[in-house]
């Protein structure tokens, strides 16, 4: 989907604060009646410009949560960034991030770190 030029793309999205990027993501559901990050979502494991793309447009319980589900369900675990979000994330940030999980995973985050993690880094997370 090369429709538009990536570049141009990026240059229009890097300046953007969150506030912008939402009504964006609402203009393109009214526009198209369609979830743009369910759209983004389908293609983002194949295409790493999607995933930056999904990862900048998204709100940032969103993103981390696929940050998330990411390192744990990836090609192989990445315990770095999994201990970086869970770490750095204040107690309510949290738990935005496991109902964002929920709500677009449906599943649970701590049992899939539990099923995923082994050894002393299932303790600590």
């Amino acid at each position: 989907n090369n429709i538009v030029n990536r570049k141009e793309l990026v240059e229009f999205l890097i300046p953007r604060n969150s506030q912008q990027l939402n009504l964006i993501c609402q203009t393109y559901g009214s526009l198209y009646n369609r979830d743009i990050l369910s759209d983004l979502s389908e293609m983002r494991t194949t295409d790493v410009f999607v995933n930056v793309i999904y990862l900048r447009i998204s709100e940032a319980q969103e993103r981390d949560a696929a940050i998330v589900r990411d390192a744990m369900f990836g090609w192989r675990v990445n315990l770095r960034n999994l201990i970086e979000v869970v770490c750095t994330r204040s107690s309510s940030d949290l738990n935005s991030i496991k109902q964002a999980y929920r709500v677009r995973y449906s599943s649970n985050f701590e049992q899939d770190i539990a099923s995923k993690i082994a050894g002393s880094y299932k303790e600590v997370l």
